[in-house]
């Protein structure tokens, strides 16, 4: 049977760190919850996109990773237990996704999946449950989280290497979001993230999917941003606990 593990975090003071414009090396056994979605191309298999551990059958990712013309179940796997891009870890195959009924993909809307796994995965060691957010919970502006990933999102620099890192970054109020994004719409269920002096992070499509952490629990899934700005558009990703009551029905099957 699978269960989901859930956490109430106080949210009511939302506190600012030091700017670093450079994440750091993060081992798997910190954050054993990551997951690495890989997409096959041709008789290559590659990481693309990041979720989490939700239970022993099911990882949470963004509908960005498995929707599109040529998505199909068997093009997509999913990559436990390793902090190295591609590399060692426990590999398991995808039984079907479950994209949110609202998601549109013009727009990122309700860009939210429970990925199902084709067979159980044995949780423990640098395989572990993510805590999720309770549904409803409010994430505050100017709250200090920790965005981890694979890609140059949290890794910086001009050349990206195949380790896991962490980024600090704080949380951006809508307001400030929407006026950076004025071509598209930034919903009232996305949360939007930059470091802390810039306001922004420049994206890289190798992070969708990211999750952001505040301490331990899962706040959001990046869904997109701006490459090659300036750290000047904020990252925005979908608000989990908007969709925790969904996603614990999505579990439990």
């Amino acid at each position: 049977m699978a269960y989901l593990a859930f956490t109430l975090t106080l949210l009511a003071a939302a506190s600012c760190i030091s700017a670093n414009n450079l994440g750091t090396r993060v081992p798997i056994s910190d954050r054993p919850s990551l997951a690495q979605v890989e997409v096959a191309l041709g008789n290559v298999w590659i990481q693309q996109c990041a979720g989490a551990v939700l239970t022993n059958f099911h990882i949470l990712s963004v509908a960005t990773c498995f929707s599109g013309a040529f998505y199909r179940p068997d093009t997509r796997r999913i990559r436990l237990g390793s902090d190295i891009r591609n590399e060692g870890g426990l590999i398991v195959n995808v039984l079907l996704a479950n994209n949110h009924h609202s998601f549109d993909p013009t727009n990122m809307a309700s860009d939210i999946s429970v990925v199902r796994l084709s067979s159980a995965i044995t949780l423990g060691g640098n395989i572990q449950q993510a805590s999720v957010i309770l549904q409803g919970v409010h994430v505050p502006p100017r709250l200090s989280v920790e965005l981890i990933g694979w890609g140059n999102t949290p890794q910086g620099g001009a050349v990206t290497d195949d380790n896991l890192y962490g980024l600090s970054l704080t949380t951006v109020d809508r307001y400030t979001c929407r006026s950076k994004y004025e071509d598209r719409e930034v919903t009232n269920t996305m949360l939007c993230f930059g470091l802390p002096r810039e306001g922004g992070r420049d994206f890289f499509t190798r992070d969708v999917g990211a999750p952001v952490f505040y301490q331990n629990a899962l706040i959001s899934l990046i869904s997109f941003g701006e490459s090659d700005a300036n750290n000047e558009y904020p990252l925005v990703g979908t608000g989990i606990s908007d969709y925790t009551n969904w996603i614990i029905e999505n579990a439990a099957s």
